[in-house]
């Protein structure tokens, strides 16, 4: 699996919580997404962290098809990383899942992150059949 770190030294304040899910004392790094990617590391060609809209985004590319039970699978293991309620789901594509994380590089981004993907929780509880794959 490989890593493009695109966040460089971007700084960006510690997630706050909104209810019982305990929260990381630190924003998720690219070495923690690293390192909660690792059991994946076969089926992943490569990851993605870049900033846009003020924003870190994880994007993860595979060799093969994919369906939505990945894509839960993989926010589940950024959701451990970073928070639970600090990952949205953005666009799952045939090949490549995009997650926004929180909170934002810059302190008061235009929009919220809600206008770009819907919280991991939400994603989960509205799919019916999360464990059905799809493969070339």
């Amino acid at each position: 699996m490989e890593v493009f770190d695109d966040w460089g030294s971007r700084k960006r304040t510690p997630p706050q919580s909104r209810g019982k899910e305990p929260v990381p004392s630190q924003p998720a790094s690219v070495a923690a997404i690293r390192a909660g990617l690792a059991k994946f590391d076969s089926q992943i060609i490569n990851v993605h962290c870049y900033e846009d809209v003020g924003y870190p985004w994880v994007q993860v590319v595979f060799e093969k098809i994919i369906g939505p039970g990945m894509a839960l699978r993989l926010g589940d293991a950024l959701a451990k990383v970073a928070g639970a309620d600090n990952v949205y789901l953005n666009s799952l594509r045939p090949k490549a899942v995009y997650f926004l994380l929180e909170p934002a590089f810059d302190p008061r981004p235009d929009l919220p992150a809600s206008r770009y993907g819907e919280r991991l929780a939400a994603i989960k509880s509205s799919w019916s059949r999360p464990d059905a794959e799809t493969s070339a």
